[in-house]
């Protein structure tokens, strides 16, 4: 679609038609087709904010966006927990790799497997690092971010109303 315009005396009228149309013409797209802008921008603009826009769908984002950014003490000693069981496991499965090595000799695959659980438990270590780098970071103001993205919101609602048009692709 491109963003044509037809003047009527000192009226200029707005409307959409297909761009191969437009720049091909008729032998390549049959679709000459115009649609008003005014009225196409509104029907647009009506689902966008029925649909994308519905209240129940932004209200459980915004939610879950801020579970993402401040998750909870519990949730955090829960990856912990995790990780540090599968830690355990992964030492485990090194010392009887090692201990298979040591009784039947440097076998290729086995020495392979040890470097894979030392690798295992490298990245595990990291992740217990990271989950508590994340505890000592300084508090998350949920409040002052939950009230951010409503403000927000509530602009991005009222500019498609007052101003469609940056919302509109209109490159030739």
């Amino acid at each position: 679609m491109i963003a044509h315009f037809t003047t009527h005396g000192p009226q200029r009228w707005p409307y959409y038609v297909c761009s191969t149309f437009s720049k091909r013409g008729r032998t390549v797209c049959t679709n000459g087709l115009s649609l008003p802008m005014v009225a196409a921008d509104h029907a647009v603009l009506d689902q966008f904010e029925h649909v994308v826009l519905d209240p129940e769908i932004v209200e459980s984002a915004i939610a879950d966006a801020l579970i993402e950014l401040q998750p909870s003490a519990d949730a955090l000693d829960t990856a912990r927990a995790a990780l540090a069981v599968d830690l355990r496991r992964v030492e485990e499965e090194q010392r009887r790799y090692a201990a298979a090595i040591a009784t039947a000799g440097d076998v290729p695959v086995l020495a392979q497997a040890l470097q894979d659980r030392e690798r295992q438990r490298l990245g595990l270590l990291q992740e217990i690092a990271a989950l508590d780098r994340t505890r000592r970071a300084s508090p998350f103001d949920v409040h002052r971010v939950d009230k951010d993205l409503r403000a927000r919101l509530k602009d991005w609602r009222a500019m498609l109303r007052r101003h469609p048009s940056p919302a509109r692709c209109s490159r030739s």
